[in-house]
């Protein structure tokens, strides 16, 4: 089905480029979703953010974002502030449930939606306290339905996490703990701003293990400032020895507002370029199939037993429903976020706006959106499952009333030249060779008007 476009219709100046793209292995900033950052331009009605959701149905994801950090790490790009100061924690808390009940109000039917993931990121999660995290999690209880297998997982550092407090995590409920290493270098994680050594994480990752989490998810970075291939060898078959059931790889994304940007600016050349970030790929790829890892996602590697179902669920197209000052909200037609991306605050600005206009003025707090039309919804339907398990065709033709070729016809038939796309049982799936540049991928089938505001966004 894929090839029915004949070698003299596919366009020829699109092969070239792609073919061009692919053969300087270019790699562009990793996608975990559609339309990316740049397509979000201003948008203030939180009463229509919340009327998104009425006549949802189905499966949901929840999101809530904790931006309070003890460190701000020189590769971070996030929405986090330091300072979480417990009388700031609460205010915070108590903005958390105003909003959910705003978006209740507004249109979410609770009655409507079942719950299928609750991911607590950030920020640094676990430096909220024990009753806290509880407290939350009794609310979102309270307020929704929440499947009795749901995934609940949260993000921690090495240093804000021990031994006894792994323990306590798997009383309150979650099933997932995704402890942000980076690195097990002690150097490297000097040069990051950690404040944990490898000694620490190594610890931490099999602390949760012996807490009886179910899932312990490990991240690295590869790609930063004076990084090696030996190096990053030696992270992962680190990670590998702890056998945590998943096991995900970041490449470096360098953006102008982060510490690694300005060293950037200085020194290029200590970071590594594109075609080393692929070496590095390609070995952890190597290293981890090996391991007995399945790859997932770009990113995503993991043993039976493991993998992230909020990810799954985003990826296969579940909406997902944001909390938090610098959350963002997946509604059918509407994505949204109280973060201004075209004219950036300082987190701690933004932070202080969401509070002030939730607990004093009572509104739901709306900075940036995208507004998805009919062929938006159906890219994203297309572009998203593809870059996770593939795209069945029936399928998709049922939910959108059209077929894949319609929209991405001219696209696929030089992806399928260039060996990155193929069917499988009537499935349209990336191949090995698509994996590595699935990121390029969804880049070029992006629709014109995103395409066109790629730029805009650093």
């Amino acid at each position: 089905m894929i090839g029915r476009m004949t070698a003299a219709a596919i366009p020829t100046g699109l092969h070239a480029e792609i073919r061009e793209r692919i053969s300087r292995e270019e790699m562009p900033a990793y996608i975990y979703t559609y339309p990316p950052k740049a397509a979000y331009g201003r948008f203030t009605d939180g009463s229509q953010a919340a009327a998104s959701w009425r006549g949802l149905e189905g499966p949901l994801n929840l999101y809530v974002h904790i931006p309070f950090c003890n460190m701000k790490c020189s590769f971070c790009s996030l929405f986090a502030t330091t300072g979480g100061t417990s009388a700031r924690q609460e205010s915070y808390l108590r903005a958390l449930r105003r909003e959910l009940d705003l978006v209740v109000a507004g249109g979410l039917d609770p009655a409507a939606v079942e719950v299928r993931s609750i991911y607590l990121g950030g920020g640094t999660p676990t430096s909220l306290s024990n009753d806290q995290l509880a407290g939350l999690l009794a609310l979102l209880r309270e307020r929704l339905r929440i499947a009795a297998d749901a995934e609940i997982a949260l993000e921690g550092a090495p240093n804000s996490l021990d031994e006894a407090r792994c323990t306590e995590l798997r009383g309150l409920g979650f099933t997932r703990l995704s402890v942000g290493v980076q690195s097990f270098d002690d150097g490297e994680l000097a040069r990051m701003g950690r404040h944990h050594s490898g000694e620490e994480a190594r610890r931490i990752v099999a602390a949760g293990l012996a807490a009886g989490l179910p899932n312990v998810n490990l991240d690295l970075i590869y790609g930063f400032e004076d990084q090696d291939l030996d190096g990053w060898r030696r992270n992962l078959e680190t990670a590998l020895a702890l056998a945590p059931p998943t096991i995900t790889i970041y490449p470096l994304t360098i953006r102008r507002r982060t510490g690694y940007g300005r060293r950037f600016q200085l020194h290029p050349e200590r970071f590594a370029n594109a075609a080393q970030r692929y070496a590095w790929y390609d070995l952890a790829a190597a290293l981890l199939a090996a391991g007995g890892y399945a790859q997932h996602t770009l990113v995503t590697f993991a043993r039976p037993g493991g993998g992230c179902g909020h990810e799954a669920g985003e990826f296969s197209g579940v909406p997902t429903l944001g909390l938090g000052a610098g959350a963002r909200s997946y509604a059918p037609g509407l994505h949204y976020t109280n973060d201004d991306y075209r004219q950036p605050r300082s987190p701690q600005a933004t932070l202080n706006a969401y509070v002030e206009e939730i607990l004093e003025q009572g509104r739901l707090p709306v900075r940036s959106a995208a507004v998805l039309d009919g062929e938006e919804q159906a890219r994203r339907g297309f572009i998203l499952p593809l870059l996770f398990e593939g795209v069945d065709r029936t399928a998709y033709q049922d939910r959108f009333g059209i077929e894949i070729e319609e929209l991405f016809g001219r696209v696929l038939a030089p992806l399928r030249l260039e060996g990155c796309i193929e069917e499988r049982r009537g499935r349209v799936c990336l191949t090995r060779r698509g994996r590595r540049f699935s990121s390029l991928v969804a880049d070029v089938l992006a629709s014109p008007g995103v395409a066109a505001q790629r730029s805009a966004y650093a």
